[in-house]
């Protein structure tokens, strides 16, 4: 007698084990209608079915799309509200990449209109730049809708530019450049500039990602070509001690300038190379065959040092030792030289290496290399006369 309570068996389940039969396996109906699951033993499988219809985009769904973009875009250029939400926009830009290139275009295009026409002298051009540039920036959210298509859409078409990229070679031309690198030359002439305009135009070079080709090598070049001259021009001007003076203060100028308007990580290094390189390292041979001397003989200590570590910046050491040997040897010479004034010759000697040790510890650092230049120069002509100099001291 079968009994159909609790501890019965349920309908289509082995008695034994509880599991659904073999039979009843295969006939297990799907649940959703698009997905169904069939068992067997302890394995499971899930069984997806596509759908009938593929979804359609409604037929006015670009065309929409593009009035909201439109939209969008004209409010930011104009400077006005933008009524769609930067997130609704955003899903709308992966279909209307080449819409969006060329609205943008077209208002890139109206602002070099606007400048290629413009009346005025360098100053002012380079005042509407910066506010043509100041306005643009604001125009920067038009990426952030669009951010997307750079990232998926145009890495995948090797043909499309960034938007970024299109928009970055608006160039304004060189007549920004040309009035860019005037204003700096005129301020390296004494003149007061307006700073914090050079500061926004090169900033604009940067934030192009221009800044390296299209600013910094023309930069470079008219500086090395305006220290060039003026160091050719002042080494004839001005006493040694003046110009050593100048090339220091000259070097104190770029490394403000570097830090209030240019981008002081990539370009300090090279534009203090084309200081050094233009008034010191082609000009101090000059110096050292012409002015040395008489600083050593007015104990100049203060230019002397000045002097030594400029050659120092310019790896000149060695000339300035050469220089030194010279000065030494032909002062020694000349008073041992000097039979009349035998008598005065320990003394003359004396005061000559008195005089060149303070130069030493106090000008040249007190450097080891000088210190065996000294001795080498001293030794040359104190046994030149016949022993005579060695016997009186």
């Amino acid at each position: 007698m079968s009994s159909h309570g609790g501890g019965g068996s349920a309908p289509g389940r082995d008695p034994e084990t509880g599991r659904a039969s073999a039979a009843n396996q295969r006939r297990l109906p799907s649940t959703g209608g698009s997905v169904a699951v069939a068992r067997s033993g302890q394995a499971r499988k899930l069984i997806v079915k596509n759908f009938k219809d593929k979804p359609k985009l409604p037929d006015n769904f670009e065309r929409d799309s593009w009035r909201k973009l439109q939209a969008a875009i004209v409010a930011i250029y104009e400077q006005t509200k933008v009524t769609e939400s930067l997130e609704e926009l955003y899903r709308l830009a992966d279909k209307l990449y080449g819409y969006l290139l060329a609205e943008s275009e077209r208002h890139v295009t109206t602002i070099a209109q606007r400048l290629s026409t413009y009346q005025g002298d360098s100053a002012s051009f380079l005042e509407q730049i910066h506010q043509e540039w100041v306005n643009y920036c604001r125009h920067i959210k038009i990426r952030s809708v669009f951010l997307y298509l750079d990232r998926t859409y145009v890495l995948r078409t090797p043909s499309v530019a960034p938007i970024c990229h299109i928009l970055n070679q608006q160039s304004i031309g060189p007549l920004v450049l040309t009035g860019l690198l005037k204003l700096i030359e005129q301020e390296r002439q004494g003149e007061t500039i307006d700073r914090p305009l050079v500061k926004t135009l090169v900033d604009m070079y940067r934030d192009l990602s221009l800044y390296t080709s299209h600013f910094e090598a023309p930069f470079l070049h008219a500086s090395a070509v305006f220290y060039e001259a003026e160091g050719k021009r002042l080494l004839d001007s001005l006493s040694t001690s003046a110009y050593l003076v100048h090339c220091e203060q000259r070097l104190h100028e770029e490394q403000e300038r570097l830090q209030l308007y240019l981008d002081e990580e990539k370009t300090r290094d090279k534009l203090v190379q084309v200081v050094e390189k233009g008034l010191i390292s082609c000009n101090m041979q000059h110096l050292l065959d012409t002015g040395f001397s008489d600083l050593i003989a007015n104990e100049r200590v203060d230019d002397l040092s000045r002097l030594y570590s400029l050659c120092k910046r310019v790896d000149m050491l060695d000339a300035l030792r050469a220089a030194l040997a010279k000065h030494i040897k032909a002062q020694g010479m000349a008073i041992v030289s000097d039979a009349d004034h035998d008598d005065q010759m320990v003394t003359r000697l004396l005061a000559l290496k008195q005089q060149i040790d303070t130069v030493h510890s106090k000008a040249f650092e007190h450097a080891q290399a000088f210190g065996h230049t000294i001795i080498e120069s001293f030794e040359s002509f104190i046994n030149s006369r016949a022993n005579k100099p060695a016997e009186m001291i």
